[in-house]
């Protein structure tokens, strides 16, 4: 007979308080776009003193702009370079809320907006430098790394060829082909 907003959802947790004033930090990365607190099973009031919200990121310096008179597209260029910048964490993440996983395939896309938007050459090199040792596992690369889940896309091998490419195209970086390949 009431809302529940945190049913059937992944990133939620439950903190069991006994009393008292109590401060909590969560180790687990969490993403987020807004907080939503339930508070059950009190029989008195209960005073919310202050929360925080740490921001995780790689570090960067925005390079990338824009701007333009139509709001909606500003607002949508804003939540997209917010949300290229949550995915890069110690490897690029395919989102900053439920698996934060380096997976191969989406690294192509991620890497090429954030070296446009954050020069973040050094975390694609990064990416690009794990993926070859999962052919230890398989013979074709892994789809997610590091992982002990064997799980193989073919067409990530490809997209990881082509960020290779990419890669040394924008940083002409012959010393990174010859360890690649």
């Amino acid at each position: 007979g009431r809302i529940q907003h945190s049913y059937d959802m992944d990133n939620t947790m439950r903190i069991i308080f006994a009393g008292g004033r109590v401060r909590f930090t969560s180790l687990q990365l969490r993403g987020l776009r807004y907080l939503v607190i339930t508070i059950r099973n009190t029989d008195g009031p209960v005073h919310i003193h202050d929360i925080h919200i740490c921001q995780t990121i790689y570090p960067s310096v925005e390079v990338g702009s824009f701007i333009c008179e139509d709001f909606k597209l500003n607002k949508i260029w804003e939540i997209s370079k917010n949300t290229t910048q949550l995915c890069m964490l110690d490897t690029f993440v395919d989102c900053p809320t439920y698996e934060q996983v380096f997976w191969v395939g989406d690294c192509r896309n991620e890497a090429l907006i954030s070296n446009y938007l954050f020069n973040a050459e050094k975390l694609t090199e990064r990416c690009l430098k794990l993926v070859p040792q999962s052919a230890e596992i398989t013979d074709l690369l892994c789809s997610q790394v590091p992982s002990g889940w064997s799980c193989v896309i073919p067409n990530w091998t490809f997209l990881w060829i082509l960020s290779c490419r990419d890669y040394y195209t924008r940083t002409g970086d012959t010393e990174f082909l010859k360890n690649r390949f």
